[in-house]
């Protein structure tokens, strides 16, 4: 029995492989997967312009710029100057009718009733003591004084007030008159004028 091998016969069934063969599959396997893996994980271009910074938010402020009636543009700025104080109002004394040198006022009440007139007048200043007023009725036609009285005046509150005057219509022709009366109190004087038609 011939037991010898013929010279190209293997005797291993799974020949050894060549280690390079194994590291080129290896490291072809690792690209491809890497590769695969990158293009899923990697940004594209719409993703990109997905997370490009978004434009600045303005806030609308037309709800309560509504309240106060201003229309406020987007963008616009909306800051209220302030003043420096040396730009303020200035008040003075003459605001305050206390302080003027004399009396002033006006004729609040003209009325005519069951054959009366009544005038009332009131005065801007406050009096400190009882103050005198003192009517005069003078016919517009001929310019003569037609009735005269004398009333106190007296302080009311924060202003002062004369004393009403009644005068009975029977000592009075028909006709337009100027009413004139002169004020008098703490040192100061005054007048007041005014018209009023008797029919």
């Amino acid at each position: 029995m011939n037991t010898s091998k013929s010279p190209h016969t293997n005797s291993n069934p799974n020949p050894r492989r060549p280690r390079y063969l194994i590291w080129l599959v290896a490291i072809f396997a690792v690209l491809l997967v890497g590769g695969g893996l990158t293009w899923l994980l990697w940004p594209t271009s719409s993703d990109q312009a997905t997370d490009a910074p978004s434009a600045p938010v303005v806030e609308d402020d037309s709800a309560d710029d509504a309240d106060s009636g201003q229309t406020v543009t987007a963008g616009e700025d909306t800051t209220i100057p302030t003043e420096p104080d040396d730009h303020k109002v200035p008040q003075y004394e003459a605001d305050d009718p206390n302080t003027s040198a004399g009396l002033t006022g006006s004729v609040v009440r003209k009325t005519i009733q069951d054959g009366t007139l009544t005038i009332v007048a009131m005065i801007d200043q406050y009096l400190h003591s009882t103050g005198f007023c003192t009517l005069r009725l003078i016919s517009r036609d001929s310019g003569t004084v037609v009735y005269t009285a004398t009333s106190d005046a007296v302080a009311d509150v924060s202003t002062s007030i004369c004393e009403p005057f009644t005068i009975s219509l029977a000592n009075l022709p028909a006709g337009t008159y100027q009413i004139q009366i002169d004020l008098s109190g703490d040192g100061k004087t005054g007048m007041i004028t005014d018209e009023m038609e008797v029919k």
